[in-house]
Parts: C-alpha cells; structure tokens; sequence
C-alpha cells in the first residue's frame, strides 16, 4: 500500500513540474515548519531506503520559512527519491541550514 502511495505521489509530482515548467503552476506560499515538511519526506521514503540497505538521515531543522509547502515536497521528494535510485550503498543525508 505504501509503494502505490509513494508512486501516485511521484507520478502527482511529475505533473507537477511539468506544470511548473509551462508556467501555469500558482504558488501558494504560506509561514511553513520545516521539520513538518522533513517528517513526510522521512515518513514516505525511509522504508525505500531500507529496501536498497540505504540509511536516509533527515536532520531536525527548527527553521520556518515563507514558502508553498506543496511544491516544496514535491523538490524535496524527486531530489530525495533520485538520491535512493543512484545511491549503492552507505546513506543519504537531508540537512537543512539557514
């Protein structure tokens, strides 16, 4: 159920950048945690990773930021799932940082 969940939102966000690319996305930005944002990224690819024997680390990060929460999972999700499909072993680190 999880592997069609994380596909759906991966097909959902390929429309979304073609979207973006075509200039007919509306950005939404909104005062945005951080860490919320980081917790779904975990949250839906951490099992992936262990598929593969990838430790993914997404470290804390207290920042909130004016952003459209939306488009900034779906950068976060394609960089995220890119990095687990060329990684062969070792692990894979999100950090942020002001």
């Amino acid at each position: 159920m999880r592997s069609t969940l994380v596909l759906n939102s991966m097909f959902d966000n390929l429309l979304d950048i073609t979207k973006l690319e075509a200039g007919v996305v509306i950005i939404n930005s909104i005062p945005t945690e951080i860490n919320l944002v980081l917790d779904t990224i975990r949250h839906e690819f951490e099992w992936l990773a262990n598929q593969k024997n990838l430790k993914l680390m997404i470290h804390k990060c207290e920042h909130i930021v004016f952003t459209d929460t939306e488009l900034l999972k779906t950068i976060l999700r394609n960089l995220v799932s890119n990095a687990i499909r060329y990684t062969e072993q070792g692990e894979i680190r999100l950090i942020c940082h002001q």
